[in-house]
């Protein structure tokens, strides 16, 4: 219950948050343009510096253990939402922006500075590998998706600056080679900016939307009942009847950071990549929307389940 209590403290400060980046744009401070400037600001940069910020860190034979656990369980979760959008998209009919919801979630931005304020700094590493496993799908399978084209543009792909920061990170945590204290207080601080950023594009991407309009559209509550509650409920439940956590009590932590990733509202990078291949980009900002909204309430009592079951 502890946990449960302190995670929807973080939400509703980072809800305070958007709610200013709401006020921002309805109030015309921000222009259009400088939004999106700055949402590739966060993208582009404060991502990357966050992701390699949590790679600076002594590599333990526990946290290669733990890193070799979360990646395989990512694996799994991302494999089993990509196989159940499919059977859903074939017996409902989802569009490519409402699979792509349902799939991915906002691992990164989101629950990166949520982990830090629950469990601490040092196990902001552990969140990076939900991220990292996301990063790979979102940027081959999610891309060809809301394009609706096989093809994958391995070119943006091997460039994108989060899957080049993972690289460069990686190769820093193996060869332990120690970057100059004035770089790494760099990476600090701008990795650090990630949480109230986004929170404030959030809250300026809801402003550009009739709120009326966003509850009362049925199909977003249909999206976000998925996201949030009966995606994250049969991950819930695979662990469960695996038994893992049963016979090894001691990787608790490690999953309840696993599964804020897993219960988390979707992706923001859905919407930008709606946006970037104009398919269907104000539904995908609705049910971003939505989403967020509905996170508060949902992403709490999936982490108090978690603890009922397990702890």
């Amino acid at each position: 219950m502890e946990i449960s209590l302190l995670l929807l403290e973080n939400l509703l400060s980072m809800l305070l948050i958007a709610i200013i980046g709401y006020t921002v744009a309805r109030k015309g401070l921000m222009s259009d343009k400088e939004c999106a400037a700055f949402s590739r600001l966060v993208v582009n940069i404060f991502m990357p510096c966050m992701i390699m910020k949590a790679m600076q860190i002594e590599l333990t034979e526990e946290r290669i253990r733990g890193f070799v656990v979360l990646f395989v369980f990512a694996l799994i979760v991302h494999a089993v939402w990509i196989i159940l959008g499919r059977v859903l998209n074939r017996t409902i009919r989802l569009t490519a922006v409402e699979e792509a919801t349902l799939i991915y979630s906002n691992a990164g931005n989101l629950i990166i500075p949520l982990v830090s304020a629950l469990f601490g700094e040092e196990y902001v590493f552990y969140s990076c590998v939900f991220t990292i496993v996301q990063l790979v799908f979102m940027w081959t399978h999610g891309v060809s998706l809301i394009r609706e084209s096989k093809s994958i543009e391995w070119k943006k792909i091997l460039l994108n600056p989060n899957i080049l920061s993972v690289v460069v990170g990686a190769c820093l945590l193996v060869t332990k080679l120690p970057l100059p204290k004035p770089v790494t207080s760099a990476i600090s601080s701008l990795g650090s900016m990630v949480g109230p950023c986004a929170m404030l594009i959030i809250g300026m991407t809801i402003a550009k939307q009739d709120l009326l309009s966003v509850f009362k559209m049925k199909r977003a509550y249909f999206v976000a009942f998925g996201r949030l509650v009966v995606f994250p409920a049969l991950i819930l439940v695979f662990l469960y009847l695996s038994g893992y956590l049963a016979k090894n009590p001691e990787s608790l932590t490690l999953f309840q950071i696993a599964f804020l990733a897993v219960s988390a509202p979707p992706a923001a990078t859905v919407s930008q990549l709606a946006v970037m291949y104009d398919r269907d980009a104000v539904n995908a900002s609705i049910f971003n929307v939505m989403g967020v909204a509905g996170c508060v309430v949902t992403m709490p009592v999936m982490m108090y389940l978690l603890q009922i079951l397990f702890v």
